[in-house]
């Protein structure tokens, strides 16, 4: 048995536990017969033992007594010769001088006036009213504001060593790879080219060229890594990715044909395709460069010149005339030529076009 189980079972058969303990210590005899044992054991030892005769103990207050009043001196035994001596004349005529003395003593220090102290520096001068004034009001230089933000603020304040609060940085955001994911994820028809065989560096610049000739919004590239290659260091393929609309679509449709011959195929692009370039691409913006546009007129336009002019000497037409024969039905001050038609631009429906380079040398 252990010796702290030993004290607890004494504890409990001595009733000198709480009630909660007497319940934790009945509840683990009650589960353990090993220690349900040994508490028999130990009930047994404890009735043998309150079952013993205790012989009386020996009283020694008697003789501790009487050595006691063995050792006492005579002189300060109670009798009357000590009284008689403690309230003798002489003994009174002491205590009445003593007594007087200490009045006098008394009274003189009340009666005499404090002594005036004198300053610690004799040069200076006792502050005046308007001085302690002034010297509580802040003056020009002093900071202002509250107590916390002062000892913030200040130099030498008992918080100036301590550190502020972290700052909190936001992350970097990839712009163009947040709007060429857009692109991908727009809705409606893509298609895709593929371009293969021969060289892949010049065909990669050749094809940037056109699509920054034949479009005019940016446009996107995205490098694929090798299969295998756990950065993007050395790309297996190149794509890019353009908004075009129809017409831009039909341009760069004609010269993609005529700068790959046999090398080009086209097709519709799946929505697989579109995420995986979306999450493994490294995505670089491009500038679009498009050529300039050169509009002919799609109406039919005469030149109306008068037939009986009446002009001056100089061939110029004199104030006041009309050039402008009755019978055409046309005032002086009506517009010559047709009516102006206000031009409304709208804005062709345009589709996602991908053109994928395939590099020979990670084949």
């Amino acid at each position: 048995m252990s010796d702290e189980l030993e004290s607890l079972l004494s504890a409990y058969l001595d009733d000198e536990l709480d009630p909660d303990e007497k319940r934790a210590a009945a509840a683990s005899l009650a589960s353990n017969p090993e220690k349900a044992k040994e508490f028999r054991s130990l009930v047994r030892v404890h009735e043998l033992i309150n079952g013993l005769s205790r012989p009386p103990g020996r009283d020694l207050a008697p003789e501790v007594l009487q050595r006691l009043a063995a050792s006492s001196p005579p002189t300060w035994r109670s009798g009357p010769s000590a009284r008689l001596r403690r309230f003798s004349p002489a003994y009174r005529a002491g205590l009445a001088a003593a007594v007087v003395l200490i009045s006098f003593l008394g009274m003189r220090t009340a009666i005499q006036p404090p002594a005036p102290q004198a300053p610690r520096h004799p040069g200076a001068a006792a502050p005046s009213l308007h001085t302690a004034e002034d010297s509580s009001r802040p003056s020009a230089s002093d900071p202002v504001g509250p107590p916390a933000i002062l000892a913030a603020t200040t130099p030498n304040g008992p918080e100036a060593d301590l550190p502020g609060p972290p700052v909190l940085t936001a992350p970097a955001v990839d712009r163009p790879r947040l709007i060429a994911t857009d692109l991908l994820a727009r809705s409606g028809p893509h298609r895709i080219f593929l371009v293969s065989g021969g060289d892949g560096r010049p065909a990669r610049a050749e094809v940037a060229s056109m699509l920054g000739l034949s479009s005019h919004r940016d446009f996107y590239r995205f490098e694929l890594p090798r299969e295998g290659a756990a950065d993007l260091s050395s790309a297996d393929s190149v794509v890019y990715a353009a908004e075009l609309d129809r017409d831009e679509l039909t341009t760069l449709r004609n010269r993609l044909a005529s700068a790959f011959p046999g090398r080009l195929d086209e097709g519709e692009a799946s929505t697989s395709l579109m995420t995986e370039l979306a999450d493994l691409g490294r995505t670089t913006t491009l500038r679009a460069e498009p050529a300039a546009e050169v509009h002919f007129p799609q109406t039919k336009m005469a030149l109306r010149t008068p037939t009986d002019p009446q002009s001056t000497g100089s061939g110029t037409v004199a104030p006041g005339s009309d050039p402008i024969r009755p019978e055409d039905g046309v005032a002086a001050s009506d517009p010559v030529g047709p009516p102006a038609l206000p031009r409304i631009r709208t804005e062709a429906p345009s589709s996602v076009i991908l053109i994928w380079i395939l590099d020979p040398s990670g084949e």
